[in-house]
């Protein structure tokens, strides 16, 4: 039996813990940076639809994301003076597949998957990356905190513009790269190599993971 791979994901919004749920039970020891000190509330609704429904029917999360469903009727447009211009009705904007859609508020979808991981998966709040220098054995990073620790792979799930992540996880990051390891990715784009038994896939704002046969502990 070979170690676990200790994976870094910089960022505790959605993505972030999403993907740490399948990591964890594809079988890697998983840490999650944060630069919040704690879960960011509010932030503009998500949609759930088509295969990120079937992610989270299989991480058993969605009975609470149907029951903290937004039932958006209309919107409604306004000239600056405050008079209606248009209404819209948004089922006729998704046609029969919005029957089928979710939409809940983003911090209630953050909460919902920082409870469901909070037990197994390692969170760093109040801290972020500050270097990262990446080798052949692993990634060496250093935190905002002073405290230094290695991992396998390093993953970028804080928004566009992260350095390892972005903003909300890393201060600015510099880091040193071995080309031939590409061991510090970013989610949504190929992680490689995470593990050999497959890929993981994170959206931004509007999917979950879609893939997570990434870690073995075999």
């Amino acid at each position: 039996m070979t170690a676990k791979r200790l994976v870094l994901i910089s960022g505790a919004g959605i993505a972030g813990p999403a993907l740490a749920y399948w990591l964890h039970r594809s079988g890697c020891a998983v840490t999650v940076v944060e630069k919040a000190g704690g879960l960011r509330d509010g932030g503009y609704p998500i949609d759930i639809r088509g295969t990120a429904t079937e992610v989270v029917r299989g991480m058993g999360v969605l009975p609470r994301l149907r029951d903290a469903h937004i039932d958006s009727r209309r919107f409604t447009f306004l000239d600056a003076d405050g008079s209606e211009v248009a209404l819209v009705d948004p089922r006729a904007l998704a046609g029969d597949a919005g029957a089928q859609d979710l939409e809940g508020r983003r911090g209630d979808l953050a909460a919902l998957l920082h409870a469901l991981v909070r037990g197994d998966v390692e969170f760093l709040f109040d801290d972020c990356i500050d270097t990262l220098d990446q080798h052949e054995h692993g990634v060496d990073v250093m935190f905002r905190s002073g405290r230094r620790r290695t991992f396998d792979p390093v993953v970028g799930a804080d928004g566009r513009s992260s350095g390892a992540g972005s903003r909300s996880g890393t201060c600015n990051a510099r880091f040193r790269r071995n080309r031939r390891a590409g061991r510090i990715t970013k989610a949504g784009r190929t992680a490689s190599p995470l593990g050999a038994t497959g890929s993981a896939h994170v959206g931004t704002r509007r999917a979950l993971v879609s893939r997570h046969r990434v870690c073995t502990d075999e």
